[in-house]
């Protein structure tokens, strides 16, 4: 089992306030990315890639404090982080793949996963969120962009994806075929320049692939940092 962990990109939206990569702005007065490295360790995770590329020097430490690899992204400006788990595609296999401005404030990878599965929450204020769908066993079965809400009742919780998952080999092994695909032809495809993407557009656009399942986590244990709201949310708990 190994872990790669997506901290390439510019930050754009907390970037004004804050300006060093977004794993590296610290909670709890502990960088972001160090939760997490910390977080795998504990569960016997010792093999861990970090991509980077904005202020890619910032992140040098890490590899002697952690024994942790780093990834240079040269293409981080231009690509959403689907090329930086591209550039990792021959380290798919039984994997972790967190996005690196999540917060752990409880190690809650410590729950055993056994499946493909994206670690989610409940939340009733989904805006800007990307709500899974599922069957009564929590198997996903859709996944609603922001842009699709419509179809969801506001008034309940629903669950989301938190930038945590876990992959199965068989999975793993799928998706960087699919990557493969898709950074080679990196045209337009359903109205959306592949660039933009996020990597786990790749599994939205091929559920029928993959069984996939919720492994629910309680909404406290994480944060998600992408803006100066979010920041100050995360550090007010």
């Amino acid at each position: 089992m190994n872990a790669i962990i997506l901290a390439a990109g510019l930050g754009t939206r907390i970037r004004t306030y804050v300006n060093i990569p977004k794993a590296l702005i610290k909670v709890d007065n502990i960088p972001i990315v160090e939760s997490q490295i910390t977080a795998l360790k504990e569960i016997g995770v010792n093999e861990i890639c970090i991509v980077v590329g904005y202020r890619s020097e910032s992140f040098s430490y890490l590899t002697e404090k952690f024994g942790v690899k780093l990834i240079y992204n040269p293409n981080f400006e231009s690509y959403n982080n689907i090329y930086s788990l591209y550039l990792c595609r021959n380290h798919l296999e039984n994997t972790w793949i967190l996005n690196g401005d999540v917060y752990l404030r409880n190690n809650c990878l410590k729950e055993g996963v056994f499946s493909s599965s994206y670690l989610s929450s409940l939340k009733c204020n989904t805006k800007g969120e990307y709500i899974i769908v599922h069957d009564e066993k929590n198997k996903v079965i859709d996944i609603l962009p922001p842009k699709d809400h419509e179809q969801i009742n506001k008034d309940r919780q629903h669950f989301i994806i938190s930038g945590m998952s876990f992959w199965t080999k068989d999975a793993s092994l799928k998706i960087a075929e699919l990557l493969n695909k898709y950074i080679m032809i990196s045209t337009t495809i359903s109205g959306n320049n592949v660039k933009n993407w996020y990597w786990d557009q790749v599994v939205f656009h091929n559920l029928s692939q993959f069984d996939i399942y919720i492994k629910e986590v309680d909404v406290s244990d994480w944060s998600e940092v992408d803006s100066l709201t979010d920041l100050l949310l995360a550090r007010s708990y």
